[in-house]
């Protein structure tokens, strides 16, 4: 066996791995620091299950497109102000832990790398919230949760589409007490390129506590801070190259520019995200500051597991279309620059500021002008409402 995908296809689930009898698969980096499976031919008996599992190589089984589209967010301001938008997995997560269950979560290790972990309780994925844009590694993810499954411990797993996709094809069937979340993905950049970014921010030698990659006092502010012996370091957004070329889609893993998740049509029970454009173009009567997730339902399952918590979210059906205009990623994948392939040689030859300059997205002064009219029109409506409702409860009072 000389190759499992093709190179561009590979998302670096790494089910292959999981799933070898042999254990002949290793996932090493790449010259961009993505880590890419490796096969010992001493060890392998070319027996093609790798090939058989690999999402790359067939089609994703994807629930119908759905019309369960909400804006939430979690009525407990302590989940909802810790999290990136609106604390939704905390509150999946928690219900699963009261039925004796176990949810994924990822976390940094030592080395900075994202890590994939099955947790037991409310207090322990307390690092797990908020966003984490960089690719994950899931390990042995997969064989854990079967082994769960089997012990009939419920498992909620929340990951990217292409690994909640990665864990069905391991499985090789749905099971009854399996409840899965995606998000709305991006796209992943390099491990090891927030690795050396994080490095280039702290002292030498400091020993990292926290990453975060949102600034939690006001919602849709991106920036990637650091905790480092007590202290927290960051950078202005503008010259932050980690996050800039990210939001530009210039440092994603190649399969991410074809993904097959960029639709309507998930393979998850529950879809999540953070609710771009929330009225935008429809009006939205309630305050926003504090994060609002997007939470689409896409089976009976994610149905079932939503009447469970809906007591603690609030909840406001919205449409897809509505959703899908500002996450884009609903519709289309992220764009490839074009000069994509040189992207990860310039890190390394260019300033910070120049690889921000090269790769840079930019709004076309047709759409800006477009959007700002709407803005300021349904914002205006917004705070008129708002004054009503605070006038008719005065009267309510003095009556």
């Amino acid at each position: 066996m000389t190759e499992i995908c093709s190179s561009v296809d590979c998302c670096g689930c790494e089910v292959c791995a999981n799933t070898c009898p042999q254990q002949c698969i290793s996932f090493v980096a790449d010259n961009e620091g993505f880590f890419v499976p490796v096969i010992d031919s001493a060890k392998c008996v070319d027996c093609k299950l790798c090939q058989k599992v690999c999402p790359a190589n067939s089609e994703p089984k994807y629930n119908a497109p759905q019309e369960s589209v909400y804006a939430a967010w979690a009525l407990e301001d302590k989940i909802r102000q810790s999290s990136s938008s609106g604390g939704l997995y905390s509150i999946f997560a928690n219900y699963c832990f009261s039925q004796g269950g176990v949810a994924n979560g990822v976390i940094f290790n030592d080395d900075l790398l994202a890590i994939h972990e099955l947790f037991d309780s409310a207090d322990k994925i307390i690092p797990c919230r908020g966003s984490k844009y960089v690719q994950s590694k899931p390990g042995n993810i997969y064989k854990r949760i079967k082994k769960e499954l089997q012990n009939d411990r419920m498992v909620f797993f929340a990951s990217t589409p292409c690994q909640v996709n990665a864990l069905y094809k391991f499985l090789g069937k749905d099971y009854e007490n399996l409840y899965t979340c995606d998000f709305v993905c991006h796209g992943v950049p390099s491990p090891l390129f927030l690795r050396d970014c994080i490095h280039k921010m702290i002292p030498d030698n400091s020993a990292v506590t926290d990453i975060s990659f949102r600034d939690l006092t006001g919602w849709g502010r991106y920036n990637l801070n650091v905790k480092s012996d007590g202290k927290i370091y960051n950078e202005k957004l503008i010259n932050n190259v980690y996050i800039k070329t990210f939001l530009a889609g210039a440092n994603c893993r190649f399969n991410c520019y074809h993904c097959p998740f960029t639709k309507g049509a998930r393979v998850a029970d529950i879809t999540i995200g953070d609710f771009w454009g929330l009225g935008k173009y429809k009006p939205f009567m309630h305050n926003t500051s504090k994060g609002v997730s997007l939470l689409m339902v896409n089976s009976k399952k994610g149905e079932a597991l939503l009447d469970k918590v809906k007591d603690q979210l609030f909840l406001e059906k919205r449409s897809f279309r509505e959703a899908a205009r500002d996450n884009h990623q609903l519709r289309e994948n992220v764009a490839m620059p074009v000069r994509r392939c040189d992207f990860y040689m310039d890190i390394r030859s260019l300033s910070p500021l120049e690889v921000i300059k090269k790769y840079k997205r930019r709004t076309p002064l047709w759409k800006k002008l477009l959007n700002f009219p709407l803005r300021v029109f349904f914002k205006i409506i917004r705070l008129g409402v708002n004054a009503l409702k605070d006038k008719l409860i005065c009267i309510v009072h003095e009556i």
